[in-house]
């Protein structure tokens, strides 16, 4: 349903007008999410079907209120071999280096110039990078992981020059905050998705108005993608319905009363969602990440 709109507008970025390109992009903001929570949920309970227990690879990323946060919720079994096979042996080869020199390896050195660059900076930039080619071999998918390593690394420089202690509780910069990193995540999108790095710039001009296509306007009834925002930020994730949690503590009770119990309205719920499956049999539809 999402993939129509966003396919016209990436394969033909330089037609779109400001308005038309920013449906397009933020439509694939949110197939990308839809499709890749449902793959990792299918992948789930498939195996458990055969008593395989997975690790959860998908929890609420678009929720996050840092780029950091968002990578301990996007694909989390990648983010967890990046950091194990490769954030990890950068840092402690570059430790050992200082220590070897005779430099300290303190939150304090970090917080030097020299120290940061090292420390923080140089394995947090190479992970990404890495990670970005991982998906794919062209030079969007490294801008794609830059981007996202350049962001992680100023959030934290702001970490370590914070105050200690200062962290803020008040909700309209916690949304602030959210916002800016879905705006952050949706700019790498497009590189992710685009065929070549011109493309992605063309469309980035496009959202700015740099396109010089004028009166293209978009119709009401293009802009219901932007409902799923009310599930994507607002209702709670396949595992906060089930109670479960990765470490098996109890799981906090979900948002609105969504707990899943053996129920009526339950029974009525799931029937619903496998009506519809069996009604879209026919429909051919391609995980983005089986590419991957």
């Amino acid at each position: 349903m999402l993939a129509p709109y966003a396919n016209f507008v990436f394969d033909a970025p330089a037609q779109q007008s400001t308005a038309t390109a920013w449906v397009g992009a933020v439509t694939y903001f949110l197939q990308l999410y839809f499709d890749f929570s449902g793959y990792s949920d299918m992948a789930i309970g498939l195996a458990r079907m055969f008593s395989i227990r997975f690790p959860f690879n998908f929890n609420s990323p678009y929720k996050a209120s840092t780029v950091i946060e968002y990578w301990s919720r996007w694909h989390m079994t990648l983010t967890r071999y990046i950091t194990l096979y490769l954030y990890t042996p950068l840092s402690l080869a570059v430790n050992r280096s200082r220590i070897a020199r005779g430099k300290k390896v303190s939150t304090k050195a970090a917080r030097t110039l020299s120290g940061f660059s090292m420390m923080v900076a140089y394995p947090t930039i190479v992970a990404m990078f890495f990670a970005g080619i991982w998906h794919g071999a062209g030079l969007q998918f490294m801008i794609f992981g830059l981007i996202h390593g350049v962001c992680m690394t100023l959030e934290h420089a702001w970490r370590l020059l914070r105050p200690s202690g200062q962290v803020s509780r008040n909700p309209l910069l916690h949304c602030v905050s959210v916002f800016r990193v879905c705006l952050t995540v949706l700019i790498a999108d497009i590189f992710f998705r685009s065929t070549s790095t011109a493309s992605a710039l063309q469309l980035l001009r496009s959202m700015i108005g740099l396109s010089g296509i004028r009166g293209k306007s978009v119709a009401p009834y293009d802009l219901w993608p932007f409902a799923l925002f009310l599930i994507v930020w607002f209702m709670p994730n396949t595992q906060q319905m089930l109670g479960e949690t990765e470490n098996g503590t109890h799981a906090p009770p979900a948002r609105f009363g969504l707990r899943w119990q053996p129920s009526p309205i339950w029974a009525f719920m799931a029937g619903f969602a496998l009506f519809l499956v069996i009604i879209n049999l026919g429909n051919s539809t391609t995980f983005l990440y089986f590419q991957f």
